[in-house]
């Protein structure tokens, strides 16, 4: 399945679920993951390959993943809308990557 396909299955699903999601079209940041999310007050970048391709990270897309990562943001590469869903389940439980979540979120007001 394409990138394309991939990305808008995600982000409709996302959408549906409630969640804040946007494509990133054109950033200033290259290597920006596919789609940026708020979920349960975390931010979320998600990295979209072809299906099958999951492997196909550049390196530039693997620092941002990590920048991501080490701010305290939490990102992923997926290539499908089953493997994202699994992932989000997990940052939901407050588990991904083997690492327990930060227990203090910032939320408005």
């Amino acid at each position: 399945m394409s990138e394309a396909t991939i990305q808008k299955k995600i982000l409709d699903w996302l959408k549906r679920e409630g969640y804040w999601a946007v494509k990133v079209g054109l950033s200033n940041r290259n290597g920006c993951p596919d789609i940026l999310a708020s979920i349960d007050g975390y931010f979320v970048g998600v990295e979209v390959k072809n299906t099958g391709k999951i492997k196909n990270v550049s390196v530039l897309q693997r620092y941002q993943i990590n920048e991501i990562n080490n701010s305290g943001g939490l990102a992923f590469v997926t290539d499908s809308l089953t493997d994202c869903q699994i992932k989000i389940k997990k940052i939901k439980d407050g588990i991904i990557n083997g690492t327990n979540l930060p227990a203090v979120r910032f939320q408005n007001g």
